[in-house]
C-alpha cells in the first residue's frame, strides 16, 4: 500500500521534517494509531513502520535515528495490534490486540525487559481510539460495550476484574 509520511512541524514556526514512513494495515485505524512518549522523544506507532518491518507496534525516535518493534501482529490475520499508549512513567506501552470485528483485549509491553503480558481476556468490544491510562498509571480506561452495557470501563494492571464507572453510560457508538 501507499505509505503515510509521519511528519513533525514546530509549533512556533520552522520547517516540517519527516520522522518515518508508516504503512497502516487498515487506513481506518489511523485514528488512535500513535502516541507520544512522556518525555517527547519517542512515538509509539501502530502499523508497519517501514517497508521491511513486520506489522505491529513500533517505537520511533522523534529525531528519526531509531526504531524498535515491541509487538507483532499475526501474519495470517488472526489478530492485529493497534492503539498504543505510553504509560505515564514511559516504561511500558499498552495496546489493543484486535481479534476480528469488534473484539479486542488489552496487552502491556514492557520497554525495559521486552515482555508482553495480557491485561484483559474478555475479547469485548473496545471503541477504537479510546484506550487511555488512568492518571496514577495503575490501570487502563476505555469505552466499551461489555455484554450490552455501553460506558467507560477500567482494567487494573494487577489482574482484578474490569469495572464500569458507575453512572456513566453512553448511547450507541460506532465501535472500531
Amino acid at each position: 500500500g501507499t505509505p503515510l509520511r509521519l511528519m513533525i512541524t514546530p509549533a512556533f514556526g520552522g520547517y516540517e521534517r519527516e520522522v518515518a514512513e508508516v504503512y497502516p494495515e487498515v487506513y481506518a485505524e489511523v485514528y488512535g494509531a500513535l502516541d507520544w512518549s512522556p518525555d517527547g522523544r519517542h512515538l509509539a506507532v501502530a502499523g508497519i513502520a517501514g517497508g521491511s518491518d513486520a506489522s505491529g507496534i513500533h517505537i520511533l525516535s522523534v529525531d528519526g535515528q531509531s526504531r524498535r518493534q515491541i509487538s507483532q501482529s499475526d501474519p495470517t490475520g488472526k489478530f492485529r495490534d493497534s492503539n498504543p499508549r505510553f504509560s505515564p512513567d514511559g516504561g511500558s506501552v499498552a495496546f489493543l490486540r484486535l481479534h476480528g470485528e469488534n473484539k479486542a483485549d488489552i496487552f502491556l509491553a514492557s520497554l525495559t525487559d521486552n515482555k508482553i503480558r495480557q491485561i484483559t481476556r474478555e475479547r469485548q468490544s473496545i471503541q477504537n481510539g479510546t484506550l487511555q491510562w488512568d492518571p496514577g498509571g495503575k490501570g487502563l480506561r476505555f469505552f466499551s460495550d461489555q455484554q450490552g452495557n455501553r460506558g467507560l470501563y477500567q482494567a487494573p494492571l494487577d489482574g482484578d476484574r474490569i469495572e464500569q464507572f458507575p453512572g456513566l453510560f453512553l448511547p450507541k457508538l460506532p465501535f472500531n
